[in-house]
């Protein structure tokens, strides 16, 4: 079978405790991290009967009896862009789907197809047999780190000339099957791949509610299109352009492929076009197209010129001695900051009017200063000590108003349970709903029900 893996346990490598715990931890801490408060609460749910749900995955796949649930379509809209399209599986899907992953980067012919040295993001974090980390991570902020070092370097030796680009709707034009079929070659393991191919076939369970945008997602039937927001499309696109990353690089131009982000650096103008050129004919026959960076329309996700002036890379402003983060990204900061403060304040005027609590507002706010931390630890590679103390100077204004705003709320509270209200703190009468006999108006909460005996009255 030439170089095909002779093997038949994939599915028992799948199926061991530590391959599903391991993927669980993973999982895991990608929810803590969401900004979506129903993923955390759902982490924090599943973690009470982790270990017996691990056990039922576990069986569940030695008798191929694992069957994946309809995932969840949601629509992300930025303020200025266009809408994202992604899909949230449940958590015991998403730990089978990252403990497939796990599984694929650890096969030999796999690492050699999709590793690159201008190739980041998607790819786990592996260490060489000298003890060195590789250059490519599934974390996000060591795969950008790597990029953008790397894209320094080249700068710094004579690449003089620039074009960063993006690939048009990537995610949903990759070819499903004839990845699978790439795969199946190189595996040789046929139960494997039905599971992979039924981890990647996606069923929604709510695409009719997203309207005129249910067409981003991918098609019930159809073989292309990876969802985004399930680990494995990653590794999907970063098969199918092994060829592709092995092409555009030549001795004189570079170029760095951040899953759909291309950062193409060139010694000369003319070198830099060619390569951008062969990219355009290579990408048109998997039936994808780039964002031209001299037409008007694609200006938002391309551009090119000197790189002796800054230009955005990967949420990043970089020229050869300086990187710093994007106005863009400090300013989703501190949008994001604003309305999560914002949204304390409307949460505290309401418990104060209605006497009950309706938010934890210290459990907010170390969330909010979390996501803050969050921010400046993913960017902790960045040079520019002056652009992180702007961010932080409008960060401070944002809590100031906040405290001056809040404050007052709870100086006009007219008791104290109301003031405990807007602040979070837990009442001991927030459910009524499960009283035995609920009071009726004109009952009084001093006398005794003639109704109850014993110890059960108000």
């Amino acid at each position: 079978m030439g170089n095909s893996i002779h093997r038949s346990n994939l599915i028992h490598k799948l199926s061991l405790q530590n391959s599903i715990k391991s993927a669980w931890l993973r999982v895991q801490k990608s929810c803590r991290n969401s900004d979506s408060q129903a993923i955390v609460s759902e982490a924090e749910q599943f973690h009470i009967t982790v270990d017996q749900v691990v056990r039922k995955i576990q069986k569940q796949l030695r008798n191929k009896s694992y069957k994946f649930s309809k995932y969840r379509a949601v629509k992300i809209q930025s303020p200025g862009k266009s809408v994202r399209p992604l899909t949230v599986p449940c958590i015991k899907d998403r730990i089978v789907q990252r403990a497939i992953l796990d599984i694929l980067q650890k096969e030999k012919l796999i690492k050699s197809t999709i590793e690159n040295k201008y190739s980041f993001g998607g790819l786990s974090e592996n260490t060489s047999q000298k003890g060195k980390t590789s250059s490519h991570s599934t974390d996000p902020q060591y795969g950008v780190r790597t990029a953008i070092k790397t894209a320094c370097l080249l700068m710094n030796s004579g690449h003089n000339y620039y074009i960063r680009t993006d690939i048009k709707k990537f995610f949903t034009k990759i070819p499903r099957d004839k990845v699978l079929t790439k795969l199946s070659r190189k595996l040789n393991d046929k139960q494997f791949i039905d599971l992979l191919r039924e981890a990647t076939t996606v069923e929604f369970e709510n695409l009719s509610k997203m309207g005129k945008d249910s067409k981003l997602f991918p098609q019930p039937g159809s073989n292309i299109g990876a969802a985004q927001g399930i680990c494995l499309s990653p590794l999907f696109g970063n098969l199918l352009l092994s060829n592709f990353d092995i092409e555009m690089n030549s001795e004189h131009v570079k170029c760095l492929r951040y899953i759909d982000d291309l950062l193409i650096l060139g010694k000369t103008k003319q070198d830099v076009w060619a390569t951008y050129r062969l990219a355009v004919k290579h990408l048109d026959r998997l039936g994808m197209e780039l964002y031209h960076p001299l037409k008007k329309e694609d200006r938002s996700k391309s551009s090119c010129g000197t790189t002796a002036k800054a230009f955005d890379y990967l949420g990043c402003r970089i020229n050869a001695e300086r990187v710093l983060p994007s106005n863009d990204s400090c300013s989703k900061l501190v949008v994001r900051t604003k309305q999560s403060l914002d949204g304390i304040l409307r949460y505290s005027r309401k418990s104060t009017s209605h006497f009950e609590n309706t938010s934890n507002s210290f459990a907010e706010l170390n969330r909010i200063c979390l996501g803050v931390i969050s921010w400046g630890k993913y960017y902790n590679f960045c040079n520019s000590k002056e652009k992180m103390i702007e961010v932080d100077h409008k960060i401070a204004e944002e809590f100031s108003k906040f405290f001056a705003e809040f404050s007052g709320i709870i100086y006009r509270a007219a008791t104290p349970i109301q003031r405990g209200a807007a602040l979070g703190v837990p009442s001991t009468y927030a459910d009524k709903r499960n009283q035995i006999y609920p009071l009726s108006k004109k009952t009084s909460t001093t006398k005794r029900n003639p109704q109850l005996k014993g110890d059960l009255c108000w």
